[in-house]
């Protein structure tokens, strides 16, 4: 905001005002309750003026921006001070409760890749954390949560009512704390391929994840490629934001 004040201090006094109507326009700069008229010599002038109208109105919107997480942060400091869901239980009950617990972004865990483990030959793009992937959408995919600083693990082994699983993204969205599988179905033209793979899914839904909230699935063909913006806002809905409560 600093920056910004002192570009508006250094910009020409005053303010500018335009009059007239469509076929004829008359601008002014108005200074302390005095107006000036601004033929076409003072072009330099109009967009100095007309720049720092923006900015000052650019200025109050970053202000107002300010105090809102002001208040925010107000907020989640008070809530800070007050006692959790299990102090707040008489003791007796709170020896019999099974605390929950949110996923921890610190867990070495979310920083480990499968460099050193992976076949070559399935698995032959690297992506930036240093994960081999099956393909140039999972590069994509990967590359962008680790540049937006999403926790992810590639390939995790995890179990599912005693069956083994190896979802193509296991995923930590910080904001809510909740762990979202995000599977990339990039062969949907492959007939064998889709029957596995809708297998995959069913079983997930039957094991009580939900759709949208604990899993997330993105499909491609040969002829329908999957889009990077489309990449993006899954990302931004379900692995950075509020979406997947």
């Amino acid at each position: 905001m600093k920056y910004l004040e002192k570009a508006i201090s250094q910009m020409p006094e005053g303010s500018i005002h335009v009059t007239g109507n469509k076929s004829r326009l008359y601008t002014y700069q108005y200074v302390d309750g005095n107006r000036v008229y601004l033929g076409n010599e003072n072009e330099g002038l109009k967009k100095d003026l007309i720049q720092k109208e923006y900015l000052k109105n650019f200025l109050g919107e970053i202000e107002k921006i300010h105090e809102i997480l002001a208040v925010s942060v107000k907020k989640l400091q008070d809530m800070k001070k007050l006692p959790s869901a299990l102090e707040r239980m008489a003791p007796d009950k709170r020896a019999l409760v099974t605390p929950f617990k949110m996923a921890d972004a610190k867990d070495p865990k979310w920083s480990r890749t499968n460099a050193g483990k992976a076949d070559k030959s399935t698995h032959p793009y690297k992506t930036a954390k240093g994960d081999w992937v099956r393909s140039k959408t999972e590069v994509i995919i990967a590359d962008m949560l680790f540049m937006l600083g999403v926790p992810y693990i590639y390939e995790c082994r995890i179990t599912i009512r005693g069956k083994i699983y190896e979802p193509d993204f296991y995923i930590l969205n910080c904001l809510t704390g909740r762990v979202v599988i995000w599977e990339h179905l990039g062969m949907m033209d492959d007939p064998s391929y889709l029957a596995r793979n809708s297998q995959k899914i069913m079983d997930y839904l039957s094991a009580g994840l939900i759709f949208g909230k604990d899993l997330i699935f993105s499909t491609e063909s040969e002829s329908d490629k999957l889009r990077t913006e489309v990449i993006r806002k899954m990302i931004d809905d379900y692995c950075l934001g509020y979406a997947c409560i």
